[in-house]
């Protein structure tokens, strides 16, 4: 699996691609629309982009702004780090000489007491103990931010829900990703296995139905940083603003082995990611079991409807008036 994860990041192994397209009749069923299944997006819909079919992955493009983009990375980096600055800035500019060294000394004394960051390095869930921990697999640093902490963060969670058609409210808290050079996270299972027990247990909202992965970036990485799931030979590429979304459980509830993927390493730049994980509790309602273990999503938010490229969602133009006799 290790040497498939390599080899798909190096581009050796023939992928499915929104632009490195090998099957015809694979690239055939793959297709952009625009979501507008709620009320509210027939007047702000998102733009979908199926990235693959059996099973469903999409891509939501644009679904955050640049500046949401940079107040998520401010609430990641230190929140302290705004105080010191002050405090430092105070004592160049305005205090004596004398006082400016006394309060120099306590400001490094203070700092080492307090944890400036709440970038901590990324942790995986430990099948054995249920314990979260780091691995050598899993090289990035990550934050957890609640929708209380800013509106920017509530405002994503609501956006989340509408484009998702999932319940956020048994979600996990919005996870902020960081992977500098060589940054990377090998091949993994976002949801737990099926014969694994102790996995979320103190959560109590089940198994991890379904992921949300929004490229954010403040530097972007210019090689490498791709996402890719191995055993589909399927690669996604680093776009800016947008939110990758797949279900890691069928409909049946079973786990989707197929979904197994990997973040390749950065070469050069900085990415920033956002994730968002929806849980099975509350979800009845909104992703219900199919009518056999093998039902599988055409669509986001499919409940049998016509898929959205046999009708039109959004008309290109206004129908002429007829002509007066």
């Amino acid at each position: 699996t290790k040497h498939k994860y390599e080899a798909l990041c190096r581009q050796e192994i023939s992928v499915v691609s929104n632009s490195l397209p090998f099957n015809i009749k694979a690239q055939s069923r793959l297709y952009c629309y625009y979501k507008m299944d709620r009320p509210y997006l027939r007047l702000a819909p998102f733009k979908v982009e199926i990235a693959r079919q059996n099973p469903l992955a999409v891509l939501f493009h644009d679904i955050m702004s640049d500046e949401e983009a940079r107040i998520i990375e401010m609430l990641a980096v230190p929140k302290a780090c705004l105080s010191l600055c002050f405090v430092l800035h105070y004592c160049i500019f305005i205090l004596k000489r004398q006082e400016r060294e006394k309060i120099e000394k306590w400001v490094i004394v203070f700092t080492g007491k307090i944890e400036l960051f709440q970038l901590n390095r990324a942790t995986v869930h430990n099948a054995v103990t249920g314990k979260l921990e780091t691995a050598s697999y899993r090289i990035s640093k990550s934050a957890w931010l609640r929708s209380t902490e800013h509106e920017i963060v509530n405002r994503i969670d609501k956006r989340l829900d509408l484009a998702t058609n999932l319940e956020v409210e048994t979600a996990e808290e919005l996870q902020i990703q960081n992977y500098g050079v060589g940054g990377h996270y090998e091949p993994h299972l976002d949801c737990a296995k099926s014969d694994d027990d102790s996995a979320f247990k103190e959560l109590g909202t089940g198994n991890r139905i379904a992921t949300i992965l929004i490229y954010v970036f403040m530097t972007e990485p210019e090689i490498g940083g791709g996402t890719v799931f191995i055993d589909l030979k399927t690669k996604v590429p680093c776009t800016k603003n947008a939110a990758l979304f797949w279900y890691n459980l069928m409909r049946s509830g079973e786990v989707d082995m197929r979904t197994q993927h990997a973040a390749c390493p950065v070469l050069t730049g900085i990415k920033w990611v956002t994730n968002k994980w929806f849980h099975e509790r509350g979800q009845e309602w909104r992703r219900p079991c199919g009518l056999n273990q093998f039902d599988q999503e055409r669509y986001v938010g499919d409940l049998g409807a016509p898929e959205p490229k046999h009708h039109l969602n959004i008309r290109s133009e206004a129908k002429k008036p007829k002509k007066m006799r």
